[in-house]
């Protein structure tokens, strides 16, 4: 338990507020900035993993942390090397990380990859009650150790006693509801969580915007004298309700579109 503790005591109390305020202001002041700039019809491919690695380039990296990036597939990956405290990280909604947890995948996901190596020496206290869903590590040593030399290019090695936190988060809308830095097991299963929703900072800039008036047209003021017409209930047969209430959760998922979920689960 000691050992796991010294694992939330490495992280920086600066690096927390500031990986936060990375999330939230993609979620805000990057958003809004990209609705006026292009005023979209849709928002189904609305990328917030982009701002958040655009904003965590711009404010995280100092003399002894560093950005690294590399490609799976077409898709870019970021992770923060913290060469001071022997840390690395990378963010992904807390949806994504469940998802590569239970699927079933012939080749490793990065993050399969880099906690089997760097987080080799830990084991999780929760195995057998895992809050993810079953599922068993099953690669071989050397594919995975090939595949860490290929996304680190030597820059890290096994040996140098590196552990790596996944920073999740969760979001209600376009508002940050949550965020945990977790340290996982080669299965996925959790050593250690650090909770980070106190670093959390309400988004005035949402909180103070004022929604512009409709205007009233001729059309409008003129039917206002007409018969209003009462709405009848549509009785949906069962199971459909629910079905409806998914569809539209679906369409405010501010990280990925189904096509890219899709994409996700051929990454490689």
């Amino acid at each position: 338990m000691d050992v796991q503790r010294s694992i939330a005591e490495k992280i920086p109390e600066d690096f927390k507020r500031n990986v936060v305020a990375c999330i939230v202001k993609a979620l805000g002041d990057d958003r809004r900035r990209y609705m006026a700039d292009f005023n979209p019809v849709t928002q189904n491919q609305i990328s917030i993993g982009d701002w958040i690695n655009t904003n965590i380039c711009d404010a995280l990296p100092s003399e002894r942390r560093i950005i690294h990036g590399f490609k799976r597939r077409k898709w870019e990956i970021k992770v923060v090397v913290d060469h001071e405290n022997l840390m690395t990280y990378n963010v992904m909604k807390r949806s994504r990380l469940m998802a590569i947890r239970r699927e079933p995948r012939e080749y490793p996901n990065y993050l399969q990859t880099i906690v089997a190596v760097l987080n080799d020496a830990y084991e999780s206290p929760y195995e057998q009650i895992s809050f993810f869903e079953c599922g068993t590590f099953s690669f071989e040593d050397a594919l995975i150790g090939d595949d860490f030399r290929e996304i680190f290019g030597g820059l890290l090695s096994a040996n140098d006693g590196y552990t790596h936190g996944v920073i999740t988060y969760e979001t209600n809308g376009w508002e940050l509801s949550s965020v945990d830095i977790l340290f996982l097991d080669k299965n996925l299963n959790p050593i250690e969580e650090v909770p980070l929703n106190d670093y959390i900072k309400p988004d005035y800039a949402a909180l103070t915007q004022v929604e512009p008036e409709a205007e009233t047209t001729a059309e409008s003021k003129s039917s206002s004298g007409l018969l209003s017409l009462k709405q009848i209930p549509i009785n949906l047969p069962a199971g459909a309700e629910e079905a409806v209430k998914l569809e539209e959760a679906a369409e405010v998922d501010t990280a990925v579109s189904p096509t890219q979920l899709r994409e996700f689960a051929e990454e490689a």
